[in-house]
């Protein structure tokens, strides 16, 4: 199966979801953190290699590049003053066994999709009996995100990117 298999209506379902997904565990942030952006750049399909019998038999990420606004105490700074800036970073959802069936109805249970669980820490933060900064679920750049979610899985499983 290949990410052009996926047909358009699905597509948007899958996106749509996603979209509020990750914007909903944004809502949570603590103040002085708030989404500006949040940007689909493409996916990772992973599908089982042949000879091989994965549970889940295939899985796509929908990747996104995310841009925080915050405002907070910056890490390596006077521990005082609060300073504005931008946090970029990278998450997914992903959903697994997506299946056409033979008269070409897409299958998938949109309800089990997932966000990354992986989290890693802004450079920004606030005072509450010491420092605490920022977390966001996603991964600092492209290609821990590709390892983590690819690379480690290349054993098994075939792999496309359409992430830009």
């Amino acid at each position: 199966m290949k990410v052009d298999d996926i047909p358009d209506d699905m597509e948007e379902k899958m996106l749509k979801q996603a979209e509020d997904s990750i914007k909903a565990s944004c809502a949570s942030w603590h103040e002085g953190c708030t989404l500006k952006e949040c940007k689909f750049i493409g996916y990772y399909m992973l599908t089982s290699k042949t000879g091989f019998k994965q549970n889940p038999y295939n899985q796509i990420y929908c990747v996104y590049k995310m841009t925080a606004d915050v405002n907070g105490l910056k890490r390596g700074g006077d521990g005082k003053t609060k300073e504005t800036g931008q946090d970029v970073y990278y998450t997914y959802y992903k959903y697994s066994d997506i299946l056409i069936l033979p008269d070409g109805t897409c299958s998938l249970d949109l309800s089990a999709g997932s966000m990354s669980s992986n989290q890693i820490k802004s450079d920004y933060g606030y005072e509450s009996w010491g420092a605490v900064f920022y977390t966001y679920k996603g991964y600092k750049d492209l290609d821990s995100m590709f390892n983590a979610c690819v690379t480690k899985n290349i054993g098994t499983y075939d792999y496309e990117s359409t992430v830009k």
